[in-house]
């Protein structure tokens, strides 16, 4: 058998195995276990693409001679399992493939190594494992590939064969179904590019793509047209009557909250006779609040769902607008109220640099923006400064600011991996269910719950209570979203806990409000338009650069999720124009064409 063995026979299809897999744990709902042999039979009729773009990166093998060879294919299939574990970890945590974007959000990874870690799975061990085995049957087998020579000729017909299987790729409009055709040509759908033209392939489009964008995009006449008759019926299809009254909190003070992975499903639920959320409970009893309420987020999770819930704009399909265009111009809540001769303030326990926030607040109009660095000495947990010191920050320095004031900030304490540690943990589990990741997440969010309620308190003790509406909602899901694998396996009784189809809250509190339910749809990006009407800001051209809606006022009963499913009920064609608002959004962002 001596010389027989061909290293890049060998690597190539160890490489096309492990795309395989890979792309089993993408389309398995959990992202847990791959669905290996559906997933074989599936990219069979894509592997004249695999063949392109995995030759690509694998024919450079014939380049070297000997054991070399061996070793240099070792290489390049452990670059290969390193792209592929770290892309599968990104998918867990955003629902989508990296972008050459998130090499600027690197900053990003101070302080969460839990987090990281906590995206791992046992079953992950199946794309090293070729990695790790290969070097031991190297060294064990010595002779193998020992007599294996370069070839420039091998090396120039692979190069030929891929390039024509790549290039021939926008000839082929009929190899696939359509929604495969657009995934081809998209990075949005990352994860339909990479299980049609291999992660090898995403990576390569999303180069080219990230490229061609360049910082600014330029809109030609007819997108600005497509994008003018969308804002034309944005207005269009209204109630007769408001469901609240225009203005009702008129030169109020305002607070709004983002609380870090606070999900729907908790709401009003106990668990072994105590309440996870009272505080939340107890608000709704004065609040207009919203059960049908969505997340919007991307990439940017987190600052997706500030920049969303202060400006009224979708966020960018790929990175984050914090990261990419901070100083881009805005409509916002801080100008929109500013107009009305409020105050503004925004608030962080993190550092500044943590998704760029506070630049990106200084571009949407904060005259004052408060981080960890400002705050200074506090108890942290986690990420940063605990819900507990920080709300107490908040209450202090609202105390302090001139009214009317608008104010937003954010809690940080019950992120990811909800292992909150034992001296905060106050609901009493079963120990069963207290260890599992379900029970740290119930933990985490009655801590964060209580510290809501303790700024209640402690507004009502600096006579802020009476003029200040406390708007809260949820950043994004939180166990949902990141181990809903783990989901499955709760040791609770009933099915409240197993879905949230992406919810989160929001409420509108007050102490003069009664308990009023807002059935209609809607998202992160109807907010802004929804407390304008509240606190009867007119209209400008701040408020006609919004993509969302007023909840009060509108009849369209919709939200358009992340990957482009649209909830709630519309007829047809309204679901059509629905369903382009975020790309608009996109391409107003990049193109800083929001306002005039």
């Amino acid at each position: 058998m001596k010389g027989k063995r061909s290293a890049f026979a060998l690597f190539f299809v160890l490489a096309w195995i492990k795309c395989v897999l890979f792309n089993g744990f993408l389309l398995d709902a959990s992202h847990d276990t791959s669905q290996f042999f559906l997933n074989f039979v599936m990219i069979l009729s894509r592997f004249p693409f695999y063949i392109g773009f995995l030759g690509l990166f694998f024919c450079l093998i014939f380049l070297f001679r000997g054991r070399t060879k061996a070793w240099i294919g070792w290489g390049l299939l452990a670059v290969l399992s390193a792209i592929v574990v770290g892309d599968l970890w990104y998918f867990r945590g955003f629902e989508t493939l990296p972008s050459l974007h998130v090499l600027q959000q690197s900053g990003n990874l101070q302080d969460l190594g839990g987090s990281i870690r906590s995206m791992a799975r046992p079953w992950d061990l199946l794309l090293i494992f070729d990695v790790m085995i290969i070097p031991i049957l190297l060294w064990m087998r010595p002779t193998w590939f020992q007599e294996e020579a370069r070839s420039w000729r091998a090396f120039s017909c692979w190069l030929i064969v891929c390039l024509l299987c790549t290039s021939a790729i926008p000839a082929l409009k009929t190899y696939t179904p359509l929604r495969d055709y657009w995934a081809m040509y998209s990075t949005i759908d990352s994860g339909g590019t990479s299980y049609n033209l291999s992660p090898i392939g995403y990576h390569i489009l999303d180069a080219i793509v990230t490229a061609k964008e360049g910082e600014t995009l330029t809109l030609n006449a007819s997108e600005k047209e497509e994008i003018k008759d969308w804002y034309a019926q944005k207005e269009t299809n209204l109630e007769e009557a408001s469901r609240a009254p225009f203005g009702q909190f008129r030169g109020y003070n305002l607070l709004l909250l983002q609380v870090e992975s606070l999900e729907a499903f908790v709401w009003g639920q106990s668990v072994e006779g105590q309440a996870i959320t009272p505080t939340l409970n107890e608000m709704k009893q004065h609040s207009y609040w919203f059960p049908r309420f969505y997340e919007q987020v991307g990439e940017g999770t987190t600052s997706d769902a500030e920049f969303t819930a202060n400006t009224g704009v979708y966020p960018l399909q790929k990175s984050s607008v914090f990261v990419r265009f901070p100083m881009h111009h805005y409509p916002s809540l801080p100008k929109w109220f500013e107009e009305g001769g409020y105050s503004s303030i925004s608030l962080h326990p993190d550092k500044g640099t943590y998704w760029n926030w506070k630049t990106a607040h200084q571009s949407l109009g904060y005259h004052t923006r408060i981080d960890s660095l400002d705050i200074g000495e506090a108890e942290r947990i986690g990420m940063g400064i605990s819900d507990q010191a920080f709300l107490q920050e908040v209450s202090q320095t609202l105390a302090k600011q001139p009214q009317p004031f608008a104010s937003f900030a954010v809690t940080l304490t019950s992120h990811a991996p909800f292992d909150l540690d034992e001296k905060y943990r106050s609901m009493r589990l079963p120990a069963q269910l207290d260890q599992h990741r379900m029970g740290g997440y119930f933990q985490s969010m009655h801590y964060v719950d209580a510290q809501i309620g303790q700024l209640l308190a402690s507004f009502r003790e600096n006579n802020l209570l009476d003029r200040t509406v406390v708007v809260v909602y949820g950043d994004h899901e939180g166990i949902h979203k990141y181990y809903d694998d783990e989901v499955a396996t709760t040791p609770l009784s009933g099915n409240w806990w197993r879905e949230n189809h992406k919810r989160v809250p929001f409420l509108i509190y007050h102490p003069s409000l009664s308990n009023k339910e807002i059935s209609i749809h809607g998202g992160q990006v109807d907010i802004l338009p929804t407390l304008a009407h509240l606190f009867g800001l007119p209209a400008s051209p701040l408020s006609q650069a919004t993509l969302g809606r007023n909840l009060f006022t509108t009849a369209d009963d919709f939200a358009v999720l992340r990957n482009g499913d649209v909830v709630g009920n519309l007829p047809n064609e309204r679901e059509r124009w629905a369903k382009q608002g975020p790309l608009y959004a996109d391409w107003l962002i990049r193109s800083n064409t929001l306002l005039p």
